[in-house]
């Protein structure tokens, strides 16, 4: 998968009540791409803060900007 399918400044982000899951769609040019699943399973073990740190750190690295500024990721041939 190419770095600009995935990286991007626009999200759209809801939680699937039935699937127990959060969806994150990318978009790019307008249009959602297909989602990135967290499962509510995989938060579960945490405690909240953590929970918050990894989910909150999944989402900033998606940014372009944020995951060369703050993170120091660059041509990391994600």
């Amino acid at each position: 998968m190419k770095k600009e399918s995935v990286l991007t400044n626009e999200f759209y982000i809801f939680f699937d009540e039935k699937e127990e899951s959060i969806f994150i769609h990318t978009i790019h040019n307008g249009s959602k791409d297909d989602p990135i699943r967290v499962r509510l399973e995989t938060l579960k073990g945490m405690s909240p803060e953590d929970a918050s740190k990894w989910f909150g750190e999944r989402i900033l690295l998606l940014i372009p900007e944020v995951r060369k500024t703050i993170f120091l990721i660059e041509n990391d041939g994600c």
